[in-house]
Formats: C-alpha cells, sequence, structure tokens
C-alpha cells in the first residue's frame, strides 16, 4: 500500500459558533463552547423529518447528518463554511421554542414541512449547504452537536438551525430543523453563497510499485466498461491502491467508502500530490468489479462534489484484458520472461516484483479457467 499525508480521511468542517447563534441556542439550553465532549451515545437517533431518518446507535457527525439531510429532501448537500449564517434572521418561518411548538423537518421534493401540520413551509430546493455549529447539552443533559444548514431555492436562500430536538435519557435522540429564518436574496455579494461547481476529475488508476523498475499505473476509464487489474501481491489478502486524480488540488475529502463490490477500506487520505487522493484496499476478491466512492470532494478553489466514483474489476492473471484467463495469457507472460518491465508490458509482471519470470506465468497458471463473477462486465 502506498503511504498517506494523512492516514485518515480529512473532513471540510470547521466547529465555530457566533454570537447570534450561541444567543439563539441558549433558550433553555446550555452551550458549551470551551470543550469539545465525547460523541454521544444513544440507543437510538434520528432526524425528525417525513419520513424520520434513523442514524442508529450512532450519534451523527457533520458528514452523516449532511447525508440524512440529502437523502430526505432529495437534494444535493455539501458540507463547507457558510458566510454570515443567521437560522434567526426575522420574521422566523419556524421556530420549534414558540407556541404551538411545531415542529420542522425535511420531506422529498426539496421541502421543509411542518410536521404537525404536514404542511410545506419551503419548497422548491435545488440545493443545500451544512457545517457543525458546536456542542451544547440537550434537555436531558447529554451532549450533542448542532448544525447549520443553508437551503437554496430559486434566487432565495433560507438558513435553518438543526439541534437536538427531546431525548430519553441516553435512549434516544432526535434532531428537528428547529429555526427557518425569512428567505433571503442570492446576489454576487461577497457573502453570498451560490451553488458550488462539481470538482473536476482527470482520471482513475490502480497503482503497484513494481520493485525497481517503478511505479506502474493501470488506468481505469471514466466510462465505459471498467479497467481490470490483473495484478496481486502474493500471498496478501487482496490489496490494492487507486488513485484519484483531479484538476486542481483538494482542500478536503469526507470520506472513502466501497459502494460495490467485496473488499474493505485500509485507509485514505490526499497524496503528496494535492491533486490525488489515494485509496489503500484490503481483501479485496478476485473475479469481480468494486466501486470506490469519495463523499463530499471539495477543490481549493471551492468546487464541490457529493460523490466521485472509481470503477475496477479485479481478474488476477487476465493479462491479455479479455474479462477470462486462459492460455493466451500463460503465453503472453512466457514472451515477456527476462524483458524489462515497462510501461508496454507491466500487466506481465503480475506479482509486480520488478521482474518478468517463472513466478509470473505459475501465478497465472494458478488462476487458468477464472472468469468475471458478472456477465456483461466486460
Amino acid at each position: 500500500m502506498l503511504p498517506l499525508t494523512n492516514s485518515a480521511p480529512s473532513r471540510s468542517v470547521a466547529v465555530h459558533s457566533k454570537a447570534s447563534l450561541i444567543a439563539s441556542a441558549a433558550i433553555s439550553l446550555v452551550v458549551l463552547v470551551t470543550i469539545i465532549p465525547s460523541p454521544l451515545q444513544a440507543s437510538s437517533s434520528y432526524l425528525y423529518g417525513d419520513p424520520s431518518f434513523s442514524f442508529g446507535t450512532s450519534s451523527p457527525d457533520v458528514g452523516s447528518m449532511a447525508l440524512a439531510i440529502q437523502s430526505s429532501l432529495g437534494v444535493p448537500i455539501e458540507i463547507t463554511n457558510l458566510r454570515d449564517e443567521n437560522p434567526n434572521f426575522p420574521p422566523l418561518i419556524g421556530d420549534s421554542s414558540v407556541a404551538p411548538f411545531y415542529v420542522f423537518g425535511p420531506a422529498s421534493g426539496g421541502v421543509i414541512k411542518n410536521l404537525n401540520l404536514n404542511s410545506p413551509v419551503v419548497s422548491g430546493i435545488t440545493s443545500g449547504s451544512l457545517q457543525s455549529g458546536g456542542f451544547e447539552a440537550d434537555v436531558c443533559g447529554n451532549f450533542a452537536e448542532l448544525y447549520l444548514l443553508r437551503v437554496f431555492s430559486g434566487t432565495m436562500f433560507y438558513d435553518v438551525l438543526v439541534r437536538p430536538a427531546s431525548c430519553s435519557g441516553t435512549d434516544n435522540v432526535v434532531w428537528s430543523f428547529s429555526q427557518i429564518s425569512s428567505p433571503r436574496s442570492v446576489t454576487p455579494s461577497p457573502t453570498s453563497s451560490p451553488t458550488p461547481f462539481p470538482v473536476q476529475l482527470v482520471s482513475t488508476a490502480s497503482r503497484f510499485t513494481h520493485g525497481s523498475a517503478g511505479i506502474f499505473d493501470l488506468n481505469l476509464p471514466l466510462a465505459g466498461p471498467p479497467g481490470i487489474e490483473c495484478r496481486r501481491t502474493e500471498g496478501a489478502a487482496g490489496d490494492y491502491t487507486i488513485v484519484y486524480t483531479f484538476l486542481l488540488p483538494l482542500n478536503s475529502v469526507y470520506s472513502a467508502s466501497l459502494t460495490g463490490g467485496v473488499g474493505h477500506i485500509h485507509d485514505s487520505g490526499i497524496g503528496l500530490d494535492p491533486r490525488q487522493y489515494i485509496v489503500n484496499l484490503t481483501n479485496v476478491t478476485n473475479a469481480q468489479t468494486i466501486v470506490v466512492t469519495l463523499n463530499f470532494v471539495q477543490d481549493n478553489v471551492g468546487n464541490v462534489s457529493n460523490s466521485v466514483n472509481a470503477r475496477m474489476t479485479i481478474l488476477v492473471g487476465d493479462t491479455t484484458d479479455n474479462g477470462n484467463v486462459g492460455k493466451a495469457d500463460v503465453r503472453q507472460v512466457q514472451n515477456q520472461i527476462a524483458q524489462p518491465v515497462t510501461v508496454a508490458n507491466f500487466r506481465d509482471d503480475v506479482n509486480h516484483d520488478g521482474v518478468i519470470d517463472a513466478n509470473d506465468v505459475n501465478l497465472v497458471k494458478r488462476q487458468k479457467g477464472t472468469s468475471l463473477v458478472t456477465p456483461g462486465t466486460r
């Protein structure tokens, strides 16, 4: 596996609270501003909505809350720092802390609803941005994270305070859209928050170091059939490295996840080249296609994509790149024995030790008869 500049996924989050937010959050609650508490442990955590979104037993962080709101609204939600956020911008169009104490939350189709009356409060939402607003003590005394959400509808945007609404000891903790500001215009002023452009992905590749011969990348096409990776490390538990290369240097990537196929993410992070993001995988099984997804990717000029995918088919020994391992693959490797490993023949160095020899031939022979599990993958 390749070393990373950061061994854990970087997160594009700045935890802070402005005076206006602290003042509004202080109603019947205590705001924690000097200590970041341990994550809340609850038997059930969820977001009020139509329908509600369950986080299971884990208290949400800003990434999982963004995914929950995105799933509930059905529109993209990015994680970014907001300018001049003000959920209590008057006159409020929703406030759970005043009579008759209605509850507000997201609904599909880009709608924020009054959940008690089952009526829309804001509609036509096309995108949104989310940031952490710090931690506060909920009504049961548990420290929980609150969030600031900005949603865009046409030429207007609304700021929303997402906070823990109620609890039952540490058994159940729920978040709701506690305050919804009146609309403000999206303008080209320095304080506006227009919908960002997506990041520009240039290429994805499977990377192995071939001994003293150097590093060789196998291109994984961004469209069409996925590239077939025929190499593997002898004795390793399906270790692979995928490298994403972007047009511009990266600012942050929230996380990497395996969204298709069998295997595990070992670690991931921005590479020595800040335009690259590197994902190291392990326990990837043979004869399958995997999909690795980067979540909430932001470059250094503010372009954002909620997800960026790479697809790779693993078929060890398929040096001819045709979807099955047979005599042709064995002959191809035999014909390259003792030849220097170059960009033209690195696939034949199947064990990527920098030498094409009988070990590579034997590795391919052991895979004869193997083909892709999913017909039509290639």
